[in-house]
Formats: C-alpha cells, sequence, structure tokens
C-alpha cells in the first residue's frame, strides 16, 4: 500500500480522527452482547439509527442473571425505568412505501403502545422515491459506538461456529435461519461523539426536533468484557446520502473504495453481500491488469435471499465475476463462498458483511455494499481504520484479516497466519488450508442471456443515483411525448408490463403449477362449503386492517374465492367494516398521537381530511395517498363525522373494486386459457384502467 496517507477528510470521508479503542465484533453473538452491555452502562442518551429493528429478538442465549431481560424491546424498556434521566432515539427506515414483509407490522404503533416515554421512534422518509435507510449504527452518550452490517432483528444472531442445527439459531416465532455470517466494530472516543453528531442532524432532518448532544466524549466508558483490537488509530467515519430536494448528495463510499483499491500493493480482501458496482468493479479490474498487482481474494455468498434479488443482483455479479477474470491476467484473483458440510444451496452460509482489508494496514467495515446503491442510492455509514507503515498496530489489522480466515476455513487462527508467512502469498495460504468440512469453496458461475438483459437494465434494477422521471420517459418514450408528467407515463408502463409479465409468470413458471385452475377450484369449494365462510371472511378483513395489509390484497382474494358478483358484497362489507374498526382506533388515539408516529408522512392525508365531509373521504380513497388503515386512523384522529367516512369511503372504494373485479376476471381467464388472445385482453383492460385512475388523480390533484 502506498505510504502516502489514504484517508483524506472532505475527499473520501466525513472526518478523519483518532478513536480511543476499536475492536472488530466478528457475528451477531459478539454484537449483540456487547451492545446489551452497553445498554446497561449507559447514563445519558442512546441512539439507535437501523434499517430494520425487532424487538422481540433475543439479544443473548445464556442467560447472565443480571436483572435485565434478555429481548431488545424489554431491555430497552428496563434501562430507561432504572435511569429517568436516560433518553432513547430510534431512527428506523420507512419501508412501509415497499410493506416490507419479514418486518415487524407497523412498529410505530407497537413501540408507542408498549415502550416508555423516554424513548422515541421515527421513520425516516427523507429520500429520493425508492431509496433506503441503510445505516446501522449505535450511539451510547456520544462515548460509544457500534457500526457496521449488523441490524438489531431477527435472523442476525450466530457465532462463528455457524452450525448446520444450532437450536439458538431461531426466529422469535421458533422457526429455524439459515446461519448469518457479519462484522460490527465497537468504537471509542471522539468518532464516536461525531457519529453522535450525525445522527442528531438527521434526526432534526426527520423530525424537525433538536436533541442536545455532548460537547466531549465521557471517559472510561469501554466495556471490560471486551479486548481493544486497536487503540488510538487513525479513524474516519465514511458515508452516502443521496441528493434529496435542497439536500446535496454525499458520495464518500464510493470514492474511498476507488481510492483504497488503486493504493493496494500487495492483497485486497473482500467480504461482501453484493459483487455489483460498475465502477468497483471497474477498479478492480484495473488492478488486475497491473503487472505487479495486489491479489484480490472475494468472500460473497452462495446465494442471496428471495427469488427477486437471485435473479438481479446474484445475476449482476456473474456479468462482474466474468469481467475481473478476464482480466485476471497474473492468476491474482479468488473468488469464493462459505461452505459448511450440511448446508447445500441457498441453506449456505449467509455472508451479509461489508468488510475491506488492504495490505495490513487498512480496515473498512460498514453498511454499504458492492452494489451501486451503496454509492449514491442509499444512507450508508462505514468505519475505515488506516495505520501507518512500520507501526505495530498493523499486526492488528493482519489478525482480524485472520480471524475472518480462520472462521471460513475452518481451521485456528494460527494456521492462517503460518500459511500466509511461509506461503508469501494470501492466494497460496487459503488454497493449501482448504478442504475441511468448513471452508471456502470457488464460486462457479454461468454467464447467458439473461446476465446480459438484466446488466443492460442495470440501472432500474441497482440505481447509483436517485431516479429522475424525465430521464426514464426519455429513454422508454418519444421525446415529443415526454412532458412534465413523464413519471405518470412510466408509472402506466410499469403497470401493464407487470400486468403482462405476471401473464407470463403464470405460462412459463413454476406459478403454473401453483395457480392451476384445479387448484383455485378446489381452493374455492373447501371455502364455500364451510356455511360461515362469510364470517370469517369478514373477521379477516378486520384482523387484516390491524394488521396494515393492503386492503386490495383483501379484495382481490376476495373475488378469487367467492366470485365477482358474491364477492362484491363481501368485499364492499368487509372493506367498511375494518375501515369502521381502524376509524375508532384513530379515534382513542388521538390527533397528538397519531402525528407522534407518522410524522411527516401523514401530513397530505390530514390536510384532506381536515376538510372533512363525504366528499374529502371520497377523494382520499378515489386518489389514494396513503395505505387504507393509516387513512382510517388518521381520518378517526381528525374527528371527521363517523357517517361521512363511512359513506365517503364506500363511494371511494366501488371504482377501484369495480377496477380489481375486471383484472380478476380477466386474470382468471388467462389462468384457464394462457394463449395470446385472453393475455391482450387483458393487458388492454389494464390499460383502459390505469389511464382513467390516471385521469382522476390529474384532475383532483389540480384542484
Amino acid at each position: 500500500m502506498k505510504t502516502s496517507q489514504l484517508l483524506a477528510a472532505g475527499k473520501n470521508c466525513w472526518k478523519v480522527e483518532q478513536a480511543e479503542k476499536i475492536s472488530f465484533l466478528i457475528d451477531g453473538d459478539a454484537y449483540f452482547s456487547a451492545f446489551r452491555e452497553a445498554l446497561k452502562k449507559a447514563r445519558n442518551h442512546i441512539y439507535i439509527c437501523a434499517w430494520d429493528i425487532d424487538s422481540k429478538i433475543r439479544l443473548v442465549r445464556d442467560d447472565p442473571h443480571d436483572g435485565f431481560p434478555l429481548q431488545l424491546g424489554k431491555t430497552l424498556n428496563a434501562v430507561v425505568e432504572n435511569r429517568p434521566d436516560l433518553h432513547i432515539y430510534i431512527l428506523l427506515w420507512d419501508f412501509f412505501r415497499l410493506m416490507g414483509g419479514d418486518r415487524e407490522w407497523f412498529p410505530p404503533l407497537k413501540l408507542g403502545w408498549e415502550t416508555h416515554p423516554n424513548i422515541q421512534f421515527h421513520l425516516d422518509n427523507v429520500l429520493p422515491l425508492g431509496a433506503s435507510h441503510h445505516h446501522k449504527f449505535v450511539v451510547i452518550d456520544d462515548a460509544l459506538a457500534f457500526a457496521g452490517g449488523l441490524d438489531l432483528t431477527k435472523e442476525r444472531w450466530d457465532t462463528p461456529h455457524h452450525r448446520p442445527d444450532d437450536e439458538e439459531r431461531r426466529r422469535p416465532d421458533g422457526n429455524p435461519y439459515r446461519p448469518h455470517h457479519d462484522v460490527q466494530v465497537m468504537l471509542s472516543g471522539a468518532p464516536a461523539l461525531s457519529l453522535g453528531k450525525y445522527f442528531r442532524e438527521r434526526w432534526q432532518l426527520v423530525t424537525e426536533e433538536k436533541i442536545e448532544g455532548a460537547e466531549k466524549p465521557q471517559e472510561n466508558t469501554w466495556l471490560d468484557m471486551v479486548d481493544a483490537d486497536l487503540k488510538g488509530c487513525r479513524t474516519a467515519i465514511v458515508r452516502t446520502r443521496p441528493q434529496y430536494e435542497d439536500l446535496p448528495g454525499i458520495y464518500e463510499v464510493e470514492q474511498l473504495y476507488l481510492d483504497a483499491i488503486e493504493a493496494a500493493e500487495e492483497y485486497i480482501y473482500i467480504e461482501n453481500q453484493y459483487l455489483a458496482s460498475a465502477k468497483v468493479i471497474a477498479a478492480l479490474k484495473e488492478c488486475l491488469q497491473k503487472k505487479n498487482g495486489p491479489e484480490v481474494v472475494i468472500v460473497l455468498p452462495f446465494s442471496t435471499d428471495g427469488w427477486l434479488s437471485q435473479n438481479t443482483m446474484d445475476t449482476l455479479r456473474v456479468r462482474a465475476v466474468k469481467i475481473l477474470t478476464e482480466a485476471d491476467i497474473g492468476n491474482r484473483l479468488a473468488i469464493y463462498y462459505a461452505h459448511q458440510d450440511g448446508l447445500e444451496g441457498e441453506d449456505t452460509i449467509k455472508i451479509h458483511s461489508k468488510v475491506m482489508i488492504i495490505d495490513d494496514r487498512f480496515a473498512r467495515v460498514g453498511s454499504s455494499n458492492l452494489n451501486n446503491r451503496s454509492m449514491g442510492f442509499d444512507t450508508e455509514v462505514d468505519i475505515a481504520v488506516e495505520i501507518p507503515p512500520g507501526s505495530s498496530q498493523m499486526d492488528a489489522i493482519l489478525h482480524f484479516r485472520n480471524q475472518l480466515l480462520a472462521e471460513h476455513l475452518g481451521v485456528e487462527i494460527a494456521a492462517v497466519r503460518d500459511a500466509a508467512k511461509k506461503k508469501n502469498s494470501l492466494l497460496k495460504a487459503i488454497k493449501a488450508l482448504r478442504g475441511n468440512s468448513r471452508t471456502l469453496e470457488k464460486l462457479h458461475l454461468t454467464y447467458d442471456k439473461t446476465v446480459e438483459f438484466i446488466a443492460e437494465e442495470q440501472e432500474f434494477f441497482d440505481p447509483e443515483r436517485p431516479i429522475d422521471a424525465a430521464e426514464i420517459a426519455e429513454k422508454w418514450l418519444p421525446a415529443e411525448k415526454v412532458r412534465k408528467n413523464g413519471f405518470r407515463y412510466i408509472q402506466f408502463t410499469v403497470l401493464l408490463v407487470a400486468g403482462i409479465g405476471l401473464a407470463l409468470a403464470w405460462r412459463f413458471t413454476p406459478l403454473r403449477e401453483l395457480l392451476t385452475q384445479d387448484k383455485l377450484q378446489e381452493l374455492v369449494d373447501i371455502l364455500k362449503s364451510n356455511d360461515l365462510a362469510w364470517f370469517y371472511v369478514l373477521c379477516a378483513y378486520a384482523a387484516g386492517s390491524l394488521l396494515m395489509i393492503p386492503i386490495t390484497v383483501l379484495i382481490t382474494l376476495t373475488f378469487l374465492i367467492f366470485g365477482i358478483f358474491q364477492g362484491f358484497l363481501l368485499a364492499l362489507l368487509g372493506s367498511a367494516i375494518s375501515g369502521a374498526l381502524t376509524y375508532w382506533l384513530g379515534r382513542m388515539m388521538g390527533r397528538d398521537l397519531i402525528r407522534a408516529l407518522s410524522g411527516q408522512a401523514m401530513e397530505r392525508v390530514s390536510r384532506e381530511l381536515g376538510k372533512q365531509g363525504i366528499f374529502s373521504t371520497f377523494i382520499v380513497r378515489l386518489v389514494p395517498v396513503a395505505p387504507y388503515s393509516i387513512v382510517n386512523i388518521v381520518a378517526g384522529s381528525t374527528h371527521i363525522r363517523f357517517v361521512d367516512f363511512i359513506v365517503g369511503t364506500i363511494l371511494g372504494l366501488l371504482p377501484g373494486m369495480l377496477a380489481i373485479a375486471g383484472v380478476v376476471d380477466r386474470g382468471l381467464a388467462v389462468v384457464r386459457d394462457p394463449g395470446l388472445a385472453t393475455m391482450l385482453t387483458g393487458a388492454g383492460l389494464l390499460a383502459i384502467i390505469v389511464a382513467a385512475f390516471y385521469f382522476i388523480r390529474r384532475k383532483f390533484n389540480k384542484e
């Protein structure tokens, strides 16, 4: 690595400061137990900035019998109950726009009812459309901080053993999950104070509320249970923040990746969930094409989670691997996945860490993935450490690298150290140590035409910057037809393509086996044979409203099961019942609590409903600006008359229900006869419906 300093404040990082102590916490067990211990020592404030949290997760598996609970939510309550002056602030991504199905349902309401008043919770929606609040850091008293790839949520806890049959690796509901590998950094001193300042700035941006912070970090805040890996080292905070409205973009994450790769001389070691960033791949390619360049070792998951990610991000990495392999003129590249006997395919160890280590002098741990989103579209925070050449602290970086490799190879740390020293090559050392039941296996990927298609549309699947509707419209539509409302055309096109795509999926993918006419009819017959089927349906609507299940999903299922005519009556009655239930829930909660829980997201709903009367409710239903249940709760809090609310709701739902009925009817026709005629008929109907709603929204948005 080049002798000049790599970290440069204002260029590739925010600040460069001396950390008092740093420790690399490998895997969830180490982080969660240290985090719980830090909570117990907190005196003034705790900041949690997260992509996701789950109040029901257990932070530790072995009860230390210290008087504090094991679950996250109960522990947070316990620490503020013991210290009245302690305040906890939680900032979580406002994921409702994407209806994240694997999260706790509506955590603001849950936390609002169950937690101490000293715990404040807000959703971060100060982001461009489609972007995510991807931070994963915690600050205690502006003195101690954690940052990395681990969220305080389910399916994150694991030990370095990653045993296939570990009974402790279970979700709060008792179901097991695949082994999970990740890394978090614990640090104290000036960088912790700066992370606290960064959180307060973000909190004020989201809530318009100011939090007072410390002028300097407290002393003696380190945890006795954690050994410090580094002391008094040069440490940087590295960020991504997308450009949004008047907020300028911050792209330190990307720049530091590029600068670090260029500076590498001996080796680059990477662990990451993805490998898709076009600029990072280009930098690695250039590095591999150097005559005497560094060795490059990359550890990735065998596959990511979920059909969508596997068919987009996993596909994009196929292209990346092809590019890097072709550039590897000196056989200095190796790309692996973590193998464990007894785990195959999607059950292999999930590599979720975001780590880069270079030449024993530079280590980086954070939330940023090697994809385009992390470079300029999502919010990210990484911690980077740089050691001067010849310093004895280089041993700590080397030990961190060897610790990670020893875990993946199923050997002792000393074995990695000795092999690397003997072979004088990281690649040769790994090759010599491979072959155990726990090992690193080469990632073999197949390149096909699908890869080319996904790669050509990477800006859609993995955007690097906020999406510009006008630019997309210019790409997809003739220039003379692109006006200021270009984004409406895009919505129309996406919905149309999605409808045709679903029809094709039913025809040519495994969905065909799941959605056959016989199976649908069998399900319908079972439900219809029950005399209380109608009652169960109405109960489902009531429960669905509390669980925030989209009303369109319930209406669609009702039509599918009971047919268009009977289904229409049941859906209308069920929607009215669920609307009434959540309306009265909002009435009981009151306007102040609703405003505190919903923040800025519900301002337009409140404004429209504040006009009161049947017509205002009708307009909000006809031109939906928020999920059905949320509108109902806000309506109750505004004290609009119940009769006006119900009448306006029924009238406003009718057009949408008629549209759903038409789509369901054509959809069933496609299932019965997946021919070109039925597909075109369905697509035509969908186009008419979208055009009609576009016209309605445009008209009323002007008023």
